[in-house]
């Protein structure tokens, strides 16, 4: 019996770890994705503001970030209908992945408590966190290696 609890929360301490780093990079994800500064140093190094003179781009821009949030429609001509249908598809991922996290903060929030309450965490941390470090630093490698080779 002792042993079965131990295989228990040792699954339950590396699920907690992977919950925890995959939080931590899809709160990346969401952090980059509503920054209104990446999109405006990004268009500065591609010359986009030289290139589409006269056009708005930082509203336009304002605009698709409404967009993605779900506070507006896209409402301008300047996106042909594929384009705004993959913005379609663009949105409905981000808010797969924000509802995904939520869900994940939620998971959490309930085995931390519950894993706390039965005074073990306190126990662990450490493990817990070098696991979670481990993992986010693979995650990190595979997202590294697969940029520099172009996968």
């Amino acid at each position: 019996m002792i042993r079965k609890n131990k295989l228990i929360f040792s699954l339950l301490y590396i699920f907690l770890a992977l919950i925890i780093s995959l939080s931590i990079f899809l709160l990346s994800v969401r952090l980059v994705v509503y920054d209104e500064g990446i999109y405006k140093k990004e268009f500065s190094k591609y010359n986009v503001y030289e290139n589409l003179r006269g056009v708005d781009i930082e509203n336009i821009n304002k605009e698709v970030l409404g967009y993605f949030k779900g506070k507006q429609n896209l409402e301008s001509d300047f996106f042909t209908l594929r384009e705004k249908e993959h913005l379609r598809d663009v949105k409905n991922l981000i808010q797969f992945l924000n509802i995904l996290l939520l869900s994940l903060a939620i998971i959490l929030v309930v085995i931390a408590i519950l894993l706390f309450n039965i005074g073990s965490i306190p126990i662990y941390i450490g493990k817990i966190l070098l696991l979670t470090s481990l993992i986010i630093w693979l995650i990190t490698g595979i997202t590294y290696l697969s940029a520099i080779h172009g996968f």
